[in-house]
């Protein structure tokens, strides 16, 4: 929808407007645009508000007894810091003001205490999703997804266990964070490319486009589009590199299967999540076996045809038993 006028807003802001004013800014404050409009009007009031401004604000009288009530009963409970009182205080007239026409709830969450909500991708399944600030999320399969229902006023914040790509919706004021295993990822705007299974020793995480830095404990190490950085779980080491098909590593999102000099072993052990299949190797596989190989929306059984033009393996599936016997011919 398109922009109210300045005045309009101001108006709103300082609880001057019209009922139809009001539901006219309510439903833009409820877009992308309006929601990053307010929360900068939010943080810049809460800056500037004096400790004495914000005492007489948060205790004059209001319409809803229920909307101070509850604000208090969670300041009291989370023993929010002063300046949360001076956010309140800017914050509690335009709630008020707006009521229903607001639903400021489905869009921020003053305290971040909400229900969180979790999605497995099982074996042989991919998906997408988008947060209700508008970041994309393709979640690869064999993964698993931790976000609360409404992100918080502060950050928004959510956990990934396995792989996927993200698109994130740019919100300076409330930086995207994805939680790893010992690790995470900061971001205020960008796409990338995580891959943090938990069986795996390293945490990978590709850039695409835009920065993002990489938490590691007391560390931060920015990344800037076309790197990488690999995490060392064990050892708490990481490295920063450069990538050349940097768009490969995030292929799988668009069902484009990619190896690159992959040993056997990681290919297989992809496959077995691409397909939702188990391999059984009668004998350890060398290292020196490398797969070169790009296919889109393939079946596992053609892929496994054409490992088999270039290596000594040979493969039978069988699909009633969802297993797949491997053979080195060579031994």
């Amino acid at each position: 929808m398109n922009r109210p006028d300045e005045k309009t807003i101001e108006k709103v802001l300082a609880g001057l407007a019209t009922e139809e004013e009001a539901r006219t800014v309510a439903k833009w404050f409820a877009t992308d645009e309006g929601a990053e409009y307010f929360s900068e009007h939010f943080y810049h009031e809460a800056e500037n508000l004096s400790s004495e401004d914000a005492d007489l604000l948060i205790n004059h009288k209001v319409p809803s007894d229920k909307i101070l009530e509850k604000i208090f009963a969670e300041i009291r409970r989370k023993r929010i810091r002063r300046f949360v009182f001076r956010a309140a205080a800017v914050l509690l007239p335009f709630v008020v003001l707006l009521g229903m026409y607001l639903h400021l709830g489905s869009r921020v969450d003053l305290f971040g205490d909400n229900q969180y909500q979790e999605l497995y991708v099982p074996k042989g399944e991919r998906t997408q999703m988008i947060f209700q600030d508008g970041t994309k999320v393709y979640i690869n399969s064999d993964s698993y997804i931790k976000y609360p229902s409404k992100f918080g006023l502060n950050e928004r914040k959510i956990e990934l266990k396995g792989e996927a790509y993200f698109i994130v919706s740019k919100n300076k004021q409330r930086p995207f964070i994805v939680n790893l295993d010992g690790a995470s990822v900061k971001v205020l705007g960008t796409s990338f490319n995580v891959n943090a299974y938990p069986e795996n020793e390293d945490i990978v995480v590709n850039l695409d486009e835009g920065k993002i830095n990489m938490q590691l404990q007391a560390e931060e190490i920015p990344l800037s589009p076309g790197e990488n950085i690999v995490y060392n779980k064990s050892t708490h080491s990481y490295k920063v590199n450069k990538v050349k098909n940097s768009k490969d590593i995030s292929a799988w999102k668009n069902n484009v299967i990619v190896f690159k000099d992959e040993p056997i072993e990681g290919v297989i052990k992809e496959l077995e999540r691409w397909y939702g299949v188990e391999f059984v190797v009668d004998k350890k596989l060398s290292d020196k076996i490398l797969i070169t190989l790009e296919t889109q929306n393939s079946t596992l059984h053609y892929i496994l045809s054409e490992i088999e033009k270039i290596t000594s393996l040979s493969f039978e599936y069988i699909k009633s038993e969802k297993k797949v016997y491997v053979k080195n011919l060579s031994i």
